[in-house]
C-alpha cells in the first residue's frame, strides 16, 4: 500500500492523513507523527521530481519510508522498518542514509569550494542525496543543486585512454588524474581540453 501511495501524484496528502489519525503506530506504539515528519512528506512530491529530473538512482519508497521515520529515535525506526518486513540490505541501506546526513549536510556546509562540494556528494548513494535534500533548508538545498549540476558541468573531455597515451600508467592513478581535472574544471582553474591536456602533462 505504501509502494501504490508513493506512486501517486499527491502522495503526501494521504500519508499525512493517515499520520494525524495515528495509524502509524500500528508499525510500533512508540511512534509518532512530528511536525518534522509531516514538513518530510509534504515536500515529497517535489523531492521524488527533483530526484527524477537529476537522474539519482532512487526507489520512491525508500524516500517515503526515510520521510516517515526519519524523525523517530533509531531503535523505533528500526522496530517500524522491520514490521515492513524490511531487513538485510534494504534496511540497512534506508539506515545508513538515515544515521549519516547529519554529517552529509555538515560536510557540504563547510565546503569552500565548488569541487570541495562536489566531492561531499561524489559516490554517494541516491537516496543519500534525495534524503538530504528533503530534509534542508534552502540554502543547503542550492548548494546540492550546485553540487550536482558543477558535476555534470565539468565532466573532463578527456577520457582514461586519453590520459594513459599522455603518460599516465594504467590503474588508480587514471581516475586520480581524471577526478583531478575535473575539479580543476569545477574551480574553473582548467577551462577546455587543451588546458587539460597541459594538466596531464605536468602532472
Amino acid at each position: 500500500e505504501l509502494a501504490l501511495i508513493a506512486g501517486e501524484a499527491r502522495a503526501d496528502v494521504a500519508l499525512r492523513r493517515l499520520g494525524a489519525a495515528g495509524v502509524f503506530r500500528l508499525l510500533d506504539g512508540r511512534y509518532r507523527f512530528t511536525g518534522a515528519t509531516a514538513r518530510w512528506l509534504a515536500a515529497l512530491p517535489e523531492g521524488l521530481a527533483w530526484a527524477a529530473r537529476r537522474g539519482l538512482d532512487l526507489d520512491p519508497v525508500d524516500l517515503l519510508l526515510l520521510a516517515l521515520v526519519g524523525a523517530q529515535p533509531l531503535e523505533v525506526a528500526r522496530a517500524c522498518l522491520r514490521r515492513l518486513a524490511l531487513d538485510g540490505e534494504p534496511l540497512d541501506r534506508i539506515l545508513r542514509a538515515r544515521e549519516g546526513s547529519g554529517a552529509l549536510a555538515a560536510a557540504l556546509a563547510a565546503a569552500a569550494t565548488p569541487s570541495a562540494r562536489a566531492r561531499v556528494l561524489r559516490g554517494r548513494s541516491g537516496l543519500d542525496v534525495a534524503w538530504l535534500w528533503l530534509t534542508a533548508e534552502a540554502r543547503l538545498r542550492a548548494r546540492v543543486e550546485a553540487a550536482l549540476e558543477g558535476e555534470r558541468r565539468a565532466r573532463p573531455a578527456l577520457g582514461g585512454e586519453d590520459v594513459v597515451a599522455l603518460g599516465v600508467p594504467r590503474g588508480p592513478a587514471v581516475g586520480r588524474v581524471l577526478s583531478e581535472v575535473r575539479d580543476g574544471r569545477l574551480d574553473g582553474a582548467i577551462a577546455d581540453r587543451p588546458a587539460e591536456v597541459d594538466y596531464v602533462r605536468s602532472w
